[in-house]
């Protein structure tokens, strides 16, 4: 009696350990997905925010340095590069996901309109000061792709379940913490 006590005890222990753990798994495949999810929208916003920063520049209708069309336009294909390595993450913990597989092939489609813009504003910069009106054209191409970009983002975040904590696109933060400083 006291085995048979003993071995029941035992194996409720070990199914009881594999529920934790197989729970544990489950919630640490969730957190990387969020973690793939949030990292991909800051290197979005970032490429935004570079890509702002050349639009507003030409606004001034003064020849943009080509240095500062470089600098800019790397920093934008290094955030995407970024993003794409997010949602490289994203792919394996999906694989048969078929609704995220189609967001993933959107968001490429986009990142490739908004390194046709790059490319198109490089040439601009070839030789010499850019053009403002064609740095302003170009950057606003860029800034079309990024955006459509993030809204397909933003949609395959919600297929995922994944909540926006980093508070963007809304105004305001949804953290407590964040709303305190």
């Amino acid at each position: 009696m006291k085995l048979t006590t003993a071995i029941l005890t035992m194996t409720l222990l070990v199914l009881g350990a594999t529920a934790a753990l197989a729970q544990r798994a489950a919630s640490t495949k969730e957190l990387g997905t969020a973690y793939d999810m949030w990292s991909s929208g800051l290197y979005f916003d970032h490429a935004l925010d570079h890509s702002r920063v050349l639009q507003n520049y030409s606004r001034y209708e003064q020849p943009v340095p080509p240095e500062i069309v470089r600098r800019h336009a790397e920093a934008i294909r290094s955030n995407l590069a970024a993003a794409k390595k997010s949602y490289a993450g994203l792919a394996e913990k999906h694989p048969d996901d078929k609704t995220a597989s189609g967001h993933l092939a959107t968001l490429d489609a986009h990142h490739g309109d908004a390194c046709e813009s790059l490319d198109k504003l490089d040439a601009a910069a070839a030789g010499g000061n850019s053009d403002p009106k064609a740095v302003k054209e170009h950057s606003a191409g860029a800034i079309r792709s990024l955006r459509a970009a993030k809204m397909e983002h933003n949609k395959l975040m919600q297929h995922l379940g994944v909540e926006d904590t980093m508070g963007k696109g809304k105004g305001k933060s949804k953290r407590k913490a964040d709303a305190a400083d």
